[in-house]
């Protein structure tokens, strides 16, 4: 067992950590048993039996073309590939960059078999591994009228407009919209939704609910409790607090200044001040430049 970093809770009283912060996703998704019940969870149209993890980083087709890196990327033994992500705030592109990303993992494929068929001399057949791309975003989309309301997950994939039938499962996109999601515990019935619920709210609970008794959900507390930390987890997980808070200091900060200024030297200096502030704090938290500039989609000369 792992020594406390310091007791059973944090200085703010709290007893878990916040899932939310880059450390926490990717310690608790980087649980291969826990990640399997999550895309169990998520897809039950498919049994995921086991998981390989693979690199983070794809490259594009040429050094001048933007390369992806995923929050997480692995692939089953079947051959599926999933892509996890968490997006905390509204990104004017991001279902864009989700096309691109998943589309990048299709092309890494192709670029695989085709050296694969001339070991052997022949030609690739264009076949290709599925591509499921997951998002927890703190955000909303933008739907048409007639969403349901109530409705925290989307699924899309390639269909024919007028009948809805399917074309391929090959790529498919999922987008779990944490402020859509307002269940509170007592009314949580699928472990599913309990998930969700323990994604929004974990680090303000002092005790798992009584009625969460799934194991994957005791796995999830478990990891996220501070009294199994260690003084160095514990420290990592700070750090990535603290970009959070910054994040959104720097935010309003920028929009405060923009409305009082009232000019557009004005919003610009905010904008400035925003970017060059949330830069630091990612580069002193132990992020690299590359991955900074694809957050915040800025050059990496602006990194540096």
């Amino acid at each position: 067992m792992k020594p406390n970093f310091i007791s059973n809770h944090d200085a703010q009283g709290s007893v878990f950590a916040n899932l939310l912060t880059d450390y926490m996703f990717k310690r608790v998704y980087g649980n291969k048993d826990v990640l399997l019940s999550f895309l169990n969870m998520v897809l039950t149209d498919i049994e995921v039996a086991d998981l390989e993890y693979q690199s983070t980083e794809t490259l594009g087709n040429s050094p001048n073309e933007r390369k992806a890196i995923y929050d997480l990327k692995c692939k089953s033994k079947d051959g599926e590939i999933f892509i996890v992500e968490m997006q905390l705030a509204r990104q004017k592109h991001f279902i864009d960059r989700s096309l691109y990303y998943s589309s990048l993992a299709v092309n890494h494929q192709a670029n695989s078999a085709n050296s694969q068929a001339r070991l052997v001399h022949r030609e690739w057949d264009y076949a290709i591994n599925p591509v499921i791309f997951i998002a927890f975003i703190n955000f909303e989309l933008e739907h048409q009228e007639d969403f349901p309301a109530g409705e925290y997950i989307s699924e899309y994939m390639l269909k024919e407009t007028t009948t809805g039938e399917i074309m391929t499962h090959l790529q498919r996109y999922i987008f779990i919209e944490l402020p859509r999601f307002s269940a509170q515990a007592e009314q949580c019935v699928s472990e599913l939704e309990k998930w969700v619920y323990s994604m929004r709210n974990m680090h303000k609970l002092k005790d798992k609910p009584s009625n969460f008794n799934e194991n994957s959900l005791t796995r999830l507390y478990d990891l996220s409790k501070f009294a199994n930390f260690d003084t160095n987890e514990y420290q990592l997980y700070k750090n990535s607090l603290m970009f959070i808070s910054d994040y959104k200091n720097t935010i309003e900060y920028a929009k405060e200044e923009g409305r009082a200024e009232g000019r557009a030297e004005g919003r610009a200096e905010g904008k400035a001040i925003e970017r060059t502030d949330i830069v630091k704090k990612m580069l002193s938290s132990g992020m690299s430049a590359e991955q900074i500039s694809e957050m915040l989609q800025i050059p990496i000369e602006e990194v540096n």
